[in-house]
């Protein structure tokens, strides 16, 4: 979603910053949703990263922001649980520097 609303709205990301703390997402605050989101996914340390957002975006963009995080995280799970295969795209693995095949089963075929 990220990519193609980036593309859409013609604002760069860099994508490789998901999953690569040290690599700016050049978003506004895209680094600190990026800590809020890894926080709500560790369940610990959450309050730097939530007052961070509400510092920066407000406090209905930090309850948005949470919202999408659990989404994501509900939809995965649910996934997951059913053994619903993963389609692969190798563009976007690559753009994230993941490579696929190191998560096995579904998530790993070519």
């Amino acid at each position: 979603m990220l990519r193609e609303s980036s593309a859409q709205e013609s604002v760069p990301v860099e994508l490789r910053g998901l999953t690569d703390e040290n690599v700016d997402l050049r978003l506004p605050a895209g680094n600190h949703l990026r800590a809020l989101a890894g926080a709500l996914l560790d369940r610990q340390n959450l309050d730097s990263p939530r007052a961070s957002v509400v510092a920066m975006l407000g406090e209905q963009a930090a309850v948005t922001a949470v919202g999408v995080v659990s989404n994501f995280q509900m939809m995965n799970r649910a996934l997951d649980a059913v053994g619903i295969p993963a389609h692969v795209d190798r563009e976007l693995a690559d753009a994230l520097g993941v490579d696929p095949r190191r998560f096995g089963g579904a998530h790993g075929e070519t």
